[in-house]
């Protein structure tokens, strides 16, 4: 299901354990909530959890963004919680990002047949 369909959905935690995401939110909230629709009261078994990533496109900066958030998010549950450093994002991660896509798929994409449509 979408990350964002289940609000208020109950009764998972009685017949799955397993929770696989394959795609992900820029929110570590949404993340929990959807592993939270199965781990929760009533669940008999461990629940496992799997996030589908890739080295390319958005998902290495979206893991790199969702782990910061993640400790802010601790941090603010336990105060006592060792500090979080600042994100130091790269303003030209995206352009590097873009260029490395373009490097690995400009040679697919030349021999890619094109048909011309009338």
């Amino acid at each position: 299901m979408s990350l964002r369909a289940g609000a208020g959905l109950d009764g998972l935690q009685g017949t799955c354990n397993m929770v696989v995401f394959g795609e992900l939110d820029w929110s570590y909230g949404v993340h929990e909530q959807n592993i939270g629709r199965v781990w929760r009261d009533g669940q008999e078994n461990p629940v496992n959890v799997y996030f589908m990533v890739s080295d390319e496109g958005s998902d290495p900066f979206m893991v790199e963004v969702n782990g910061v958030k993640e400790q802010q998010i601790k941090g603010i549950r336990d105060p006592n919680a060792e500090l979080v450093e600042k994100l130091q994002l790269d303003p030209d991660r995206i352009k590097n990002l873009a260029r490395r896509y373009l490097e690995n798929h400009r040679g697919k994409a030349n021999q890619q047949p094109c048909e011309a449509t009338a």
